[in-house]
């Protein structure tokens, strides 16, 4: 059960009044006003109960206007905090000033009566809505930072999980959908890299201590012995691609502000940038996922990759580009349900039970280039009619989100890489050939 949290809201003025209405004394507090100038002479002031019976008088319109028919002006009774006239307005009539001090009591008293009512109002409006909000803000302020009254509802590490449940997914793409919702909030590389980010700035907090060589949480590492190096390498290369696509990005701006281009030059400059686009793009994420394949060992195995990157063609209508990644991904997921239909079978024919407990086909991955906007979508490939799922799109053009869209793309690579070493052990597959490792930089 959530508590309430208290209101710091200020009272809002323009409810109460003016200036003059709130700090005006009480009448048995009243100093006398000051006499009006008079052109002939000096003039003997009054004395405080005439002053007090003239205020009285005063909310007589008929004597109030003898006197505003003289050209006289007075002050307004003095207040604890005079209101300023501003520079270039003329200081309200005495009339107004009659009748905004007529009832000063009454309009005081019940504009504090209403005011603390809304402030009750809104204290009650904001327990309703506790509950729901409660938890947004104790992610707003970290794990170190919790509510005022109350404990926080999700885990002291500070990761807001999202609502993964309600999505039909795979556990491996749960995890990469808490992964991908928490920035900055899980460390991601291993603590063997750091020497080679030096100069880089990457926080300490991204780093995580290798103490296996296998993890079931996805994660940046490599597997064979001096990857590492090459592994900080590809991870640096998709760090400096994105201040590639974002001169790309200016230089197709300044060319759609030269006034002297019509709208043929217009759309031969557009497709000329997204082909620069795609050659930017495309080869970064292909070493990335060349690399994590190698560093498995994956090459010997008759079984395709799970990782790839496609440029999408169609970029004037969403729906036909929508149904061009879609096509890509349904080619590899049947690419992949038959490679396991035909391995399943020859599995059965030396021993018919273990269809029973067959490994199924793995989640493939997809890097949609669209322009200077990698989309990444992943599908059940166990699944014959499952649907692509487009789980987040890393605008290459950002410039504070280098690190983070490098670190995804990486932790893709490296958790689809694991996934298939588990699935070809499961499987029980060998070997094709004792061929050498090939270069992953090659």
């Amino acid at each position: 059960m959530s508590m309430l949290a208290p209101i710091d809201e200020p009272l809002d003025l323009r409810d109460v009044g003016s200036d003059e209405e709130i700090f005006t004394k009480p009448e048995h507090q009243t100093a006398p006003p000051i006499p009006p100038r008079n052109p002939i002479g000096p003039t003997r002031p009054k004395s405080r109960a005439s002053a007090v019976e003239e205020s009285e008088d005063d909310s007589d319109d008929e004597g109030l206007g003898d006197v505003l028919a003289e050209g006289d002006t007075a002050p307004p009774r003095p207040t604890r905090f005079p209101p300023r006239t501003p520079k270039g307005k003329k200081s309200p009539s005495k009339k107004k000033r009659a009748s905004t001090s007529k009832g000063n009591k009454k309009r005081a008293r019940s504009s504090s009566v209403s005011g603390s009512e809304t402030k009750r109002t809104r204290q009650f409006d904001s327990s309703e809505s506790d509950d729901s909000s409660s938890d947004e803000k104790d992610s707003k302020k970290g794990s170190k930072k919790g509510s005022k009254k109350g404990k926080k509802k999700h885990s002291t590490s500070g990761i807001k999980t999202p609502n993964a449940s309600a999505l039909d997914l795979r556990e491996e793409t749960r995890q990469l959908h808490i992964i991908s919702s928490n920035p900055g909030n899980i460390a991601l590389l291993p603590d063997t890299w750091a020497g080679h980010f030096r100069g880089f700035p990457i926080p300490n907090g991204l780093f995580y201590r290798k103490t296996r060589e296998a993890s079931n949480w996805p994660r940046i590492y490599e597997h064979t012995d001096g990857q590492d190096f090459h592994g900080s390498k590809i991870f640096m290369n998709l760090v400096k691609v994105q201040s590639r696509i974002r001169d790309i990005r200016n230089e197709y701006i300044e060319e759609q502000q030269d006034a002297g281009k019509d709208h043929v030059d217009k759309a031969d400059d557009e497709r000329r940038f997204r082909a620069r686009y795609v050659k930017a793009l495309k080869p970064a994420l292909e070493k990335a996922s060349h690399w994590a394949w190698e560093d498995g060992k994956l090459p010997q195995f008759p079984v395709p990759q799970t990782v790839t990157a496609f440029a999408v063609t169609n970029l004037r209508n969403q729906t036909a580009a929508v149904a061009e990644i879609r096509e890509n991904m349904h080619e590899m997921g049947a690419r992949w349900r038959e490679v396991m239909e035909d391995e399943r079978n020859a599995a059965a024919k030396g021993n018919p039970t273990i269809l029973e407990n067959y490994p199924k086909a793995p989640v493939v991955y997809g890097f949609a280039i669209m322009e200077h906007n990698v989309i990444v979508v992943h599908l059940d490939a166990s699944d014959e009619n499952a649907e692509p799922f487009f789980q987040m799109n890393l605008d290459m053009d950002t410039n504070n989100q280098r690190q983070w869209f490098a670190l995804m793309i990486m932790v893709i690579v490296c958790f689809a890489r694991d996934k298939v070493m588990a699935l070809v052990g499961q499987m029980g597959l060998e070997p094709e050939s004792e061929s050498e490792e090939s270069d992953p930089d090659a």
